[in-house]
């Protein structure tokens, strides 16, 4: 099986398949409005008084609490890839790069892509599955994978285009997905 992470949804695969951010946005956006509550009222604090460790505490448990959702779904996605496909290609990603991209770097953070890319790798070990790395410079998302046309005009707003030797219209993710299964089964 072959994945693309993405940055609206958290990975889509080549049939359109896709899996969303683990937590629901309104539980997610809950908890993060909790946190800059508290992270407020603990700067109006005395440093080190009781007020100030209980605060402090509450904030730990929440980050904790998050931590422990998206730790549950990632297992739960690994595993269930693991058990049913023998060989798994996913790009290889910069993340720290792309976290210094201010506009990117929320979006990144909360879909933990660093977190599931080391759980996928060792569900894939401890399973006995075949992990395929893609090269992060390859164009995944910028080929035609009807034709292999390289589109070097794609912009990374553009989420639909259309390829203008075949025609054939491609959503971004998707023909990127089917990208990395062709780029993954040529090194097997």
């Amino acid at each position: 099986m072959w994945y693309r992470f993405g940055s609206i949804t958290f990975c889509h695969n080549k049939h359109g398949q896709n899996n969303t951010v683990p937590t629901t946005k309104q539980n997610h956006t809950t908890k993060q409005q909790n946190t800059k509550i508290t992270k407020k009222t603990i700067s109006k604090k005395e440093f080190s008084s009781k007020n100030y460790n209980k605060i402090k505490k509450k904030i730990a448990q929440t980050y904790e609490k998050i931590h422990n959702i998206l730790d549950y779904h990632f297992y739960k996605i690994a595993q269930r890839l693991t058990e049913k496909y023998q060989v798994i290609c996913m790009e290889t990603l910069n993340i720290k790069g792309m976290l210094k991209n201010s506009r990117l770097s929320k979006s990144i953070q909360e879909k933990s892509w660093h977190m599931f890319t080391k759980i996928i790798e060792q569900k894939a070990y401890e399973h006995g599955r075949t992990l395929i790395h893609i090269d992060q410079w390859y164009p995944s998302s910028k080929t035609c994978n009807n034709c292999q046309y390289y589109n070097d005009k794609l912009k990374l707003d553009n989420r639909i285009w259309t390829c203008p030797q075949c025609g054939n219209t491609h959503d971004r993710d998707i023909n990127a997905a089917k990208n990395i299964q062709r780029e993954g089964l040529k090194k097997i």
